[in-house]
């Protein structure tokens, strides 16, 4: 495959606060959608969540250190933007856990 125009992704910080804000205008292109990359101290040690969803087999579970108290919420008013809203690709050292828009989150 040929790339025929250069990457168009921008680079801006990421606030816990403002997670689902501002999504609005990606209801009408999802395509212009962001991937938030975290990086974490862990991604054990902290509150149990169970993942479900397209991809998962059956329930799995992450305890990542590190999240806002309320990520579980702020996750799900992110996926209720479907088609819009964020991926979110989670880092700890050499490990790495990729959350989709499309997945179902709750605590433990």
């Amino acid at each position: 495959m040929e790339v025929t125009r250069p990457c168009q992704s921008r680079l801006f910080p990421y606030r816990p606060s403002q997670f689902h804000q501002d999504q609005s205008r990606l209801e009408e292109a999802p395509e212009a959608s962001a991937t938030l990359i975290v990086q974490l101290p862990a991604l054990e040690g902290g509150p149990t969540l169970r993942l479900t969803g397209p991809g998962i087999r059956a329930d799995a579970t992450i305890a990542p250190m590190g999240l806002p108290p309320d990520f579980v919420a702020q996750w799900s008013r992110n996926r209720a933007l479907f088609p819009a809203g964020v991926d979110l690709v989670l880092c700890a050292g050499d490990r790495l856990a990729a959350f989709p828009r499309t997945l179902s989150i709750a605590e433990v």
